[in-house]
This record gives C-alpha cells, structure tokens and sequence, in this order.
C-alpha cells in the first residue's frame, strides 16, 4: 500500500459510482457467492468528496455491488 493510503470501513450508501457499467450477470453472481465464502479480499478504492461522509468509487463497483447483494451496510475501503 502506497504511503498516505488507509484502510477504513464506510457507509455503501455514502460511496457514489460516477459510472456505472454493465456487467456480466452470471460472473456477478460467482463474485458475490466469493464474497460470502471468503470475504472481500482487497478494500474498494474511493476518494474523499465535499463532506465527511461522502465519498466517489475510484474501483471496485462489482466488489461494492456484491457487498450491497448481501445485505451489508459498511464496506472497508482504501482512501
């Protein structure tokens, strides 16, 4: 991890996706099925908006989709 980068867990809904893209819906499915067997193995990337607790996907939409699938309301991020 480069220097200045951390590791911390926020709010799905405070995460924004600037462009969504289409998706593969049985590869979708594989990930969120990994998700719930081994966790997330590497934190979405986001940046910091106007407010605290706002912030724009820089990567990761799948990975941030599969944790909504699951009912999870916090997702850990690297900023």
């Amino acid at each position: 991890m480069r220097p200045g980068r951390a590791v911390m867990t926020v709010p799905i809904a405070a995460v924004k996706v600037l462009s969504s893209r289409e998706r593969n819906q049985r590869r979708f499915k594989e990930l969120v099925q990994s998700v719930a067997n081994l966790g997330l193995k590497r934190p979405i990337t986001v940046c910091r908006r106007d407010g605290p607790d706002s912030y724009d996907l820089v990567c990761g939409e799948r990975r941030l989709d599969a944790f909504a699938a699951l009912g999870q309301s916090n997702i850990p991020v690297l900023l």
